[in-house]
């Protein structure tokens, strides 16, 4: 497994953010209750991993858009292993971890439940051929804002758009955006002049 490779420069930016707690907690809540509650649950056994994931999330979760265009994926893309045909973040371990599944529920919020691979991705862009994507249950629009720089035209809606109402599974907080892309709620989608009839249908749910 590569580690991440860091600039000096980031690494003293992350130094100096963990290295002030206050500031953590007021700039990136989640991050900040991840480090709080992470040492105490059981990892995968595998100490250097497990060190290595935790970077890995504050580094993308603090660094903005422009450390990476999929940022999920990039935190638990070497966490992931192949089980009876489908991929799941174990670390390496067929029961995973409590540290894992803790993660998860900080990524899910703030990203989405499925997690995009760029394998994936690639996959849906072959799959559309130019076709316009509508998707509903977009939550944060992430999905859709990948689909969407993969050079698909999306338009995505969820019946509460978490930029515009209060929507339990995806709360907002400070250090993290609302939406990935622009997500109408279901009056907009109402309200939409009908497309081509070739336009493709996305529903994304985590496979249970």
């Amino acid at each position: 497994m590569a580690e991440l490779a860091l600039t000096a420069d980031r690494r003293e930016e992350l130094a100096g953010l963990l290295g002030d707690e206050q500031r953590l907690r007021a700039e990136y809540p989640k991050v900040a209750e991840y480090l709080d509650t992470a040492p105490m649950l059981p990892g995968t056994g595998d100490d250097r991993a497990d060190a290595a994931f935790d970077l890995r999330l504050v580094h993308y979760m603090t660094g903005g858009p422009s450390t990476s265009a999929n940022p999920y994926w990039d935190i638990v893309g070497p966490s992931v292993s192949e089980r009876d045909g489908r991929r799941v973040v174990d670390g390496g371990r067929p029961r995973g971890s409590a540290r894992l599944g803790f993660a998860q529920t900080i990524l899910q919020a703030a990203y989405a439940y499925a997690i995009p691979s760029p394998e994936t991705v690639a996959w849906m862009h072959q799959f559309c051929n130019g076709r316009s994507v509508v998707e509903l249950g977009a939550c944060r629009g992430y999905w859709a804002a990948q689909l969407a720089s993969a050079g698909l035209n999306v338009a995505a809606y969820d019946s509460e758009p978490p930029d515009q109402s209060d929507n339990p599974s995806f709360t907002r907080a400070e250090g993290q955006a609302d939406v990935w892309l622009s997500v109408g709620d279901l009056g907009q989608f109402a309200a939409r002049s009908l497309g081509s009839a070739d336009e493709v249908l996305f529903l994304c749910w985590p496979p249970g």
